[in-house]
């Protein structure tokens, strides 16, 4: 058994209630409520049914009836950044598309995946958990970012289904089954990728996908809510301690395999906290003048909806 990782928990529970509360003032009570209790049973859930022959958790830690709570834990924050990740990224590129469930699973998705090779290796050397298809031959998780993937994709595919959705809830559980399909064909690597896309385009049109206002509700880039840099907070605070335990660790190659997923980890949020330093000292600058909202929201602070143009 792995020593007690007590840096590495008590980060994990921070981060936790921050994006609790994050959770609840972006969703709303209700919907945020009902998403985070979502998320909560699938973490659960993963650590139950999915471990077995993939990967084995060996740290410390509460472990009630034999489940990892902080590895389930782990899973939900991972999907909640996902879901801010890729509100803020559609926002910004594709604002047309916030509020569609397709392209938001996928690019939380990617975001997990990417997020998976700055933890993975500190946690593997560190002796939290090992792949056990891969750790007799002494390799780093190459099959951790799949399985990141696959797991954030299907987390947040069921939980906005179930939370968030204004269409038909079913109809999107099977739809978007279909890019794995496309990507799944005997075809060659770019053509088969190629479909895959090309299926998430047009799910990404149908109405039926469309998730409820509350999700729809484009970010705001220059941030009027202090609740908004709570994902920043926590993506620093998640790679500030890998960092302690990659420098601590006797494989010093590890920071060079962590630290480019790290800065792409960091980086969609580095232009929010300028901005909001922006707003910042233009506010101390003239005391009377408030910081920009986001053109996105009306009079009131609500978006125009996941189509508005």
């Amino acid at each position: 058994m792995a020593p007690f990782p007590i840096l590495f928990l008590i980060a994990t529970a921070a981060v936790a209630v921050g994006l609790v509360w994050h959770t609840v003032a972006t969703y709303g009570y209700e919907r945020g409520t009902r998403l985070l209790i979502t998320l909560g049973i699938l973490g659960v859930l993963h650590e139950v049914i999915c471990p077995n022959g993939f990967y084995l958790v060996q740290m410390r830690g509460f472990r009630p009836l034999g489940v990892p709570l902080g590895v389930s834990a782990g899973w939900v924050i991972t999907a909640l950044l996902g879901l801010d990740f890729a509100r803020r990224m559609l926002s910004a590129v594709a604002p047309r598309l916030v509020g569609s469930l397709a392209p938001t699973v996928l690019l939380a998705a990617l975001f997990g995946g990417a997020l998976s090779n700055a933890i993975e290796p500190v946690g593997q050397v560190s002796g939290w958990w090992i792949w056990t298809p891969e750790y007799s031959e002494g390799q780093f998780p190459h099959l951790a970012g799949g399985m990141w993937f696959l797991t954030i994709y299907l987390f947040n595919t069921f939980a906005l289904a179930t939370t968030g959705l204004a269409g038909r809830r079913r109809f999107a559980g099977v739809s978007l089954l279909i890019p794995f399909a496309c990507a799944a064909m005997p075809l060659p690597i770019p053509a088969s990728m190629g479909l895959a896309a090309t299926s998430v385009v047009l799910l990404a049109r149908l109405d039926a996908l469309d998730l409820a206002p509350e999700f729809g509700r484009r970010a705001q880039l220059t941030v009027t809510s202090w609740s908004e840099v709570v994902p920043l907070g926590a993506t620093m605070l998640i790679l500030a301690t890998l960092g302690y335990y990659a420098s601590v660790s006797a494989r010093p190659d590890v920071i060079e395999l962590a630290r480019p997923a790290a800065v792409l980890s960091v980086a969609p949020y580095v232009a929010l906290g300028v901005l909001r330093l922006n707003d910042v000292l233009r506010s101390l600058a003239a005391p009377g003048t408030e910081p920009r909202a986001s053109t996105d929201l009306d009079s009131v602070g609500h978006a125009a909806g996941p189509r508005a143009a």
